[in-house]
């Protein structure tokens, strides 16, 4: 083991310890059940989709008799406990029963959701408890695939109503966005237009924020949009925006070519003089690539193994810090033996704060603020806005991301 190795488990064994203090807290103690419900689901795959196929249709499912026969079919393809299905065949049998499954379901969701997911109305709410926990924020509004150009236009005047709120209640404006959401044709296979109308609509949002000292960062979507992301991306930093120095990119490094196309991108950067933010992430997306792929007998766009995916995660934070200042890196994970990784790196390479932070989400990464905090580092907290019906596949993806048997999400 060399310097630097060691130099990591040292790292790593402080932020356990101020992990573990994190525990004993009650502001934190929801946490680490959930924690505990998400190391379950990961061992019941079974029992886990079917529960996310109750998620993702629960806010169609309108009473309680069209809820229950949803309810039982879910559970009989489930690997669950026999009493468990029998006291739902029970309770389905009379509709106080059948009101009561509705009710108690609708409360879990609801009540899960709101430890990931938060209301505009409470936005100054949970931003002032940020602050409090010495925290700043992204901000990212909910919402999956647009299907109309009224509905784009839409989600575009929502980023001007977000950075409108934030200009008003006198916060900082750092928001994240998924760029597919402004434009309801928006596909890969027809590039040239896609890119045409998404600069167009994407330049208002980024020149309004720049216009009141906002932060902003590209969210990357399904490995499907990753290249036309990138180039869109690109184009907007290279023709209209090449002096911001607070525009940014989400990258994710679980695909099994994100390393050379990372490098790429990075040599790009320097080549052209050009500077960004970039969110390295290990990605959201897994359940769902695998999944596709396997239907369409195409290869497996990512790794496997949780080790494989954490070793280049890896090597993308050492591509990206020493990059700097063409690139100023925020590691976002939950992973202890990534943070530790990224810091010592930063150390070694002795570069300034600015070089350096970390990003974590809300409600899963509350009880890292702290310890990192401690650590010297800054903590940026993404914040998904919405209600339950545009944050159902965000709340879905959280499922999967933190149950999954090759999740790096859990705090170890």
């Amino acid at each position: 083991m060399d310097r630097f190795e060691i130099k990591v488990k040292e790292i790593e064994k402080d932020l356990k310890a101020l992990v573990e203090k994190e525990k004993y807290s009650l502001r934190h103690i929801h946490w680490f059940l959930r924690n505990y419900i998400f190391r379950e689901l990961g061992k019941k795959p079974a029992l886990r989709n079917q529960i996310l196929k109750l998620v993702y249709v629960f806010p169609d499912l309108d009473n309680s008799s069209i809820f229950c026969k949803h309810l039982i079919e879910y559970l009989k393809q489930a690997d669950c406990h026999p009493w468990l299905s029998d006291a739902v065949n029970s309770l389905s049998q009379n509709s106080i029963g059948r009101k009561f499954l509705y009710a108690l379901t609708s409360w879990g969701i609801k009540n899960f959701a709101h430890h990931f997911i938060i209301d505009p109305s409470d936005l100054n709410k949970v931003l002032s408890k940020l602050q409090k926990y010495g925290a700043e924020y992204s901000l990212d509004i909910l919402g999956e695939e647009v299907l109309s150009e009224d509905e784009a236009k839409f989600y575009k005047q929502r980023y001007f109503w977000l950075i409108d709120k934030l200009i008003y209640s006198n916060c900082k404006i750092d928001i994240s966005l998924k760029i597919s959401s402004l434009y309801s044709q928006f596909s890969p296979l027809a590039e040239a237009k896609t890119k045409e109308v998404v600069v167009q609509r994407l330049r208002e949002i980024l020149s309004y924020a720049k216009l009141h000292d906002g932060k902003v960062t590209i969210d990357m979507e399904q490995y499907e949009f990753r290249g036309i992301t990138l180039s869109i991306f690109q184009e907007v930093l290279a023709n209209h925006f090449p002096d911001w120095q607070e525009l940014g990119i989400a990258y994710q490094t679980y695909l099994k070519d994100s390393y050379e196309v990372f490098l790429k991108f990075t040599q790009w950067l320097k080549k052209n003089m050009l500077s960004c933010n970039i969110r390295l992430v290990k990605g959201a997306y897994w359940d769902y690539e695998i999944e596709l792929a396997s239907r369409y007998g195409w290869p497996i766009p990512v790794y496997t193994q949780r080790s494989q995916t954490d070793e280049n995660f890896n090597k993308c934070v050492d591509i990206a810090l020493s990059c700097y200042p063409h690139v100023k890196t925020a590691v976002a994970t939950h992973n202890l033996s990534s943070i530790a990784y990224a810091i010592a790196k930063h150390q070694s390479l002795k570069l300034p704060a600015e070089a350096l932070e970390i990003q974590v989400l809300y409600g899963l990464g509350m009880p890292l603020i702290k310890p990192i905090g401690k650590l010297g580092y800054k903590v940026k907290v993404y914040v998904g806005i919405g209600d339950l019906l545009e944050g159902i596949k965000f709340l879905a993806r959280r499922i999967l991301e933190n149950s999954s048997q090759a999740s790096s999400a859990f705090f170890k």
